[in-house]
């Protein structure tokens, strides 16, 4: 079975053929919330700011843990919110699709901005070559700027927060 080596914890994970188009091709691996959390922290500003906002076109009503937009927040898929709420159990300032990178004709929005890290995540379940593509054309105009994806491999690491929440 093929493996992937975390990024974090050095770990070598194990990967079914079948998963391995839920990876991200080029970016870090992590193989659990506890490696998300750690690279996070290990993510800071970009010295001299964010200068790369300039390239931002469209400023969307961006939703930041305190100031949800008429009281709710509205997420893509469950994952998003199960990840968003994690974050917020641990404190991480995160906005939610707050804006859109544009280049040329492509464009791309991030799931999550974490202002304090200078960092963004991106969620994904199953995604597919286009998705993969804008990404990977991302990283090239936008080199700086790290992204993680956090992959539906390891989901089952956000639920507890939520579910511990419920009892």
């Amino acid at each position: 079975m093929p493996q992937r080596k975390c990024t974090q914890c050095n770990r070598l994970q194990k990967v079914e053929q079948r998963d391995w188009n839920l990876l991200d091709p080029k970016g870090p691996f992590v193989c659990s919330a506890d490696c998300v959390l750690s690279w996070i922290k290990g993510m800071k500003p970009p010295e001299g700011g964010f200068s790369y906002i300039v390239h931002l076109t469209r400023d969307k009503s961006c939703l930041v843990f305190g100031e949800a937009k008429n009281g709710h927040f509205k997420f893509r898929s469950l994952y998003e919110y199960f990840v968003a709420m994690w974050l917020k159990d641990r404190g991480i300032r995160c906005m939610y699709e707050p804006f859109t990178f544009t280049w040329g004709t492509k464009e791309y929005t991030p799931d999550f901005f974490l202002p304090t890290h200078g960092c963004l995540l991106e969620v994904k379940g199953k995604w597919g070559a286009s998705q993969k593509t804008k990404l990977m054309r991302f990283r090239e105009q936008f080199p700086r700027i790290p992204v993680l994806v956090v992959t539906w491999l390891i989901h089952e690491d956000f639920y507890p927060s939520i579910v511990e929440d419920a009892d």
